[in-house]
């Protein structure tokens, strides 16, 4: 990267934004999959803090299964 990148990155890194670097070849699928954990796990917490009655029991019968099946779940037994 040259100088000009580094600092964007920087200026982008201070205002509290996430930069994603990708290096030619690699293999890009285990970062999203922990992207996909992360949003998962904040979908969850915001079900918790401001999901309806039901929400909140989905959340607490399904909260042991991993993120995204959790997610998938309460989504489920919500719409019954």
């Amino acid at each position: 990267m040259n100088l000009i990148q580094q600092k964007m990155i920087q200026d982008f890194k201070d205002r509290g934004g996430k930069v994603v670097v990708f290096d030619r070849g690699a293999s890009t699928a285990p970062m999203i999959h922990a992207m996909t954990i992360d949003r998962a796990e904040r979908q969850l917490a915001r079900m918790r803090r401001h999901g309806s009655r039901k929400v909140k029991v989905a959340v607490r019968r399904f909260g042991s299964l991993p993120p995204q099946e959790a997610v998938s779940a309460i989504r489920s037994a919500v719409r019954r």
